[in-house]
């Protein structure tokens, strides 16, 4: 009887780990495999170097093809961050959908000096799905505390607006982050009263 409840109880830890174990494996494979108009410069042999580095636990930095400093900064279960040159970066991040399976969120930024950000859906081969609808945006709100004019004034701070994304290593949670073009050391000041993120989660089919 005890045999077979440890038995049982095993199988039932072994089903548990698939999913994990399964994303992990696609987000590794998704690496080496991502198209050109992702990956940029750096090729598939450069890629499966930096993986092999990570899961050594070495330092994963290369030099790119064309002398840019490459690497995979962070590595878990189902989430990569790699730096492709000194203004690119991207985070890959595996989520289950409602339907069972699971498909990969990437969130490329460019750092022009403000960070900016572009976020994509893909199948685990790469082919590209529809967006989902989300309020990717963050909307400034005066503090009670702040005067309109000296609002208006540091809502003017923010046009164009510069949106960036974040995709967290261990949870189904995407930050949006609102930064201005350039501003003042005073302004910075008064920028630190306002809201500039909001916190996003993955329900299976969008972030809400």
């Amino acid at each position: 009887i005890i045999y077979n409840t440890m038995r049982k109880l095993l199988f039932g830890l072994c089903l548990a780990a698939m999913p994990i174990t399964m994303m992990a494996q696609q987000v590794c494979k998704m690496w080496v495999n991502m198209p050109a108009s992702v990956a940029g410069a750096l090729e598939k042999s450069g890629r499966q170097e930096l993986l092999d580095l990570k899961q050594m636990k070495k330092a994963a930095t290369i030099a790119g093809p064309l002398g840019e400093r490459c690497s995979i900064d962070t590595l878990t279960a189902d989430f990569l961050s790699a730096r492709m040159n000194e203004v690119y970066t991207l985070q890959m991040k595996m989520l289950p959908t409602s339907s069972g399976d699971s498909l990969l969120c990437l969130v490329q930024t460019y750092a022009g000096p403000q960070p900016e950000s572009s976020i994509s859906f893909y199948s685990p081969d790469w082919k590209a799905l529809s967006m989902p609808q989300m309020h990717l945006d963050v909307d400034l709100q005066r503090p009670d505390t702040m005067s309109e004019d000296d609002f208006n004034k540091l809502q003017a701070l923010f046009d164009p607006k510069l949106i960036s994304f974040s995709l967290s290593p261990s949870t189904a949670e995407l930050v949006v982050a609102l930064s201005p073009a350039a501003i003042s050391e005073e302004e910075k000041a008064n920028i630190k009263r306002l809201k500039l993120q909001n916190k996003l989660n993955w329900n299976g089919k969008t972030f809400n």
